[in-house]
């Protein structure tokens, strides 16, 4: 009687060889499962992600618009400049102190830090919720506050004209449709700038650049705290565009 002495050497050859084949199949199996996942998930989650920045990008511009809102109740009606006129001393003088992103009488609207503080970047409802933007230094990422035509009230300006031209309560003549803060690569924003951003990729762009970052759109909010979506060519040149850039009543 012959003892059972196991497959042949050839028998288990053939055997390690259809077990290498399988695990070689079940590999490419899953590779393949992997990238059709891939292909079909990686659409969505850039669509989550835009859809994350538009709404972040809109909640901080209705924030800041609302704390505007506010502001102007406490000033008299007049709504914030991108540096504010003090009447000392028998005249007029801007406030060193008063950039409007750091601006204390504002930013106590805002979840703003304690009093005394200078970066910009702590004030975070004043930056555009772009995560490719927001990993650039500031003045690229900022949300910048409108300072067209008359109410062009930069600080290298007469103190009293800046006082006496801010937009008000009661002088915006169309507030639906006149633009208050923009998505920027700076704090603020100007007609003559509107048309000099074309990427995150491509910059610089220059200072008081408004930024078309949602598929050729920037995201702005009107002086009534509505949002919208604008193209370069909806708001250039600003002559065809006066209600959008200047705030004011003629």
């Amino acid at each position: 009687m012959k003892k059972n002495q196991g497959p042949t050497p050839i028998a288990v050859a053939s055997h390690n060889n259809r077990q290498q084949a399988f695990s070689l199949i079940e590999l490419l199996v899953v590779i393949a499962i992997i990238a059709v996942l891939a292909a079909i998930l990686t659409p969505a989650i850039s669509s989550v992600r835009t859809h994350v920045y538009i709404s972040t990008t809109a909640n901080n511009l209705r924030n800041l618009q609302t704390a505007n809102q506010m502001y102007a109740q406490d000033n008299r009606g007049v709504y914030l400049t991108s540096k504010q006129p003090v009447f000392e001393d028998g005249r007029w003088k801007i406030d060193s102190n008063s950039h409007w992103v750091t601006y204390k009488p504002f930013t106590q609207f805002l979840d703003a830090p304690e009093p005394g503080w200078k970066s910009h970047e702590y004030l975070h409802a004043a930056r555009t919720g772009d995560p490719d933007a927001a990993r650039s230094t500031y003045g690229k990422s900022s949300i910048g506050l409108n300072t067209t035509g008359p109410n062009n009230t930069s600080h290298h300006g007469n103190a009293q004209s800046v006082h006496e031209n801010a937009p008000t309560i009661h002088n915006v003549r169309n507030p639906s449709k006149a633009m208050a803060f923009a998505d920027a690569v700076d704090y603020q924003v100007a007609s003559n700038r509107a048309t000099l951003y074309i990427s995150e990729e491509k910059g610089p762009y220059g200072k008081m650049a408004i930024a078309y970052r949602y598929k050729g759109k920037a995201t702005v909010v009107y002086y009534d705290g509505s949002i919208g979506r604008v193209a370069m060519e909806d708001i250039t040149p600003k002559d065809a565009h006066e209600d959008f850039w200047v705030a004011m009543q003629p």
